[in-house]
């Protein structure tokens, strides 16, 4: 993993912790991490998984993140072979 950049921290009351989106590079392609915790000044976040973003880009930016009814938005930023647009997810 490398390229760990541009986090993205909120608190997610469903499930009453805070949550971190990480930009990563696995493979040369860009991933987002989520990262949870209930003291987000702490040292202790775990890895929840990751967000899977179809395409080939290089890096990948959570620019913005909501809840609308049911749903999670998440708007993205990508860079990579395609030219650079959000998308979301």
């Amino acid at each position: 993993m490398n390229e760990f950049r541009d986090p993205y921290v909120f608190f997610n009351s469903e499930f009453n912790e805070y949550w971190m989106i990480v930009s990563a590079q696995q493979s040369g392609k860009g991933v987002l991490l989520v990262y949870k915790t209930t003291d987000p000044a702490s040292n202790n976040w775990q890895l929840r998984g990751t967000l899977n973003v179809e395409g080939d880009y290089l890096m990948l930016e959570c620019a913005d993140i909501f809840k609308w009814g049911i749903n999670i938005i998440c708007f993205l930023l990508k860079t990579g072979l395609a030219r650079q647009a959000p998308i979301i997810v």
